[in-house]
């Protein structure tokens, strides 16, 4: 089996690597998060730190929404060109996709060569592939749990999808 992995779209997938990508020979995708673009706020955390949010917030209203129609309109794009590519493609989410991830899973839907597996075993003949989930969705930036909490995390869905799989 040939695998196709890809990571850190940005938002940037041009034509001509698509069309190259096309003419490769592969089995199936495994790509890694971050597909929209997020440089105007990622421009405001490089400035502001860790108040960011607070920097963010005091955006205007149409500023938000640009920032926002801009990331929506990338990762559409980027989903829609893997889509184009014919084969299986698995998604694992990346910070990129953290603050709207509801938007994200149904932008996937969408396309049906593309399946998210977050927190997920899928099996590809004798290959099992378990998408671990974004850290950043559970802890560091998003503080909803501690480094050593997401070790276990992650452990304890091996171990799970490890039974299934048995």
């Amino acid at each position: 089996m040939k695998i196709l992995l890809l990571a850190d779209f940005g938002g940037s997938f041009s034509e001509n690597f698509r069309k190259h990508l096309e003419k490769q020979d592969f089995d199936i995708g495994l790509v890694a998060g971050d597909f929209a673009d997020i440089k105007a706020i990622r421009d405001l955390f490089l400035k502001y730190g860790d108040r960011e949010r607070e920097y963010y917030n005091k955006l205007g209203k149409s500023r938000k929404q640009k920032i926002k129609n801009k990331k929506y309109r990338t990762c559409n794009q980027v989903l829609k060109k893997l889509n184009s590519l014919g084969k299986p493609i698995y998604l694992v989410s990346g910070n990129n996709e953290v603050s709207d991830y509801k938007f994200f899973l149904r932008t996937i839907s969408k396309y049906k060569n593309c399946k998210i597996i977050d927190d997920k075993m899928v099996r590809i003949g004798k290959l099992a592939i378990i998408g671990v989930r974004n850290e950043h969705m559970v802890y560091g930036e998003r503080m909803c749990m501690n480094r050593e909490d997401f070790y276990d995390y992650q452990e304890a869905l091996l171990n799970k999808n490890s039974r299934k799989s048995g």
